[in-house]
């Protein structure tokens, strides 16, 4: 995953009002982790849990994914271990 998936993630997460200790309590995300996630630092945060934060965001995942960088595909087969 690069910066920019996290910045996205980042941007719908503030236009909406959420602090990201709220936001990630919501998606059942570590904090710490969620940081993680949005400074672009893991490379790829697995499907399930970005299905967690499209839910939250109350978009789609084809919506959050900037698709020329990272497909669907791209995170079925290498789905890490959920923190939480």
């Amino acid at each position: 995953m690069s910066v920019k998936l996290g910045s996205r993630i980042r941007q719908h997460r503030e236009k909406q009002g959420w602090s990201q200790e709220g936001f990630a309590l919501a998606a059942g995300v570590d904090r710490g982790y969620m940081g993680v996630i949005e400074r672009g630092e893991l490379k790829r945060p697995g499907y399930k849990i970005l299905v967690r934060i499209a839910k939250v965001l109350g978009i789609t995942l084809e919506q959050l994914l900037p698709i020329k960088q990272i497909t669907l595909n791209d995170l079925i087969d290498h789905d890490p271990p959920d923190p939480t």
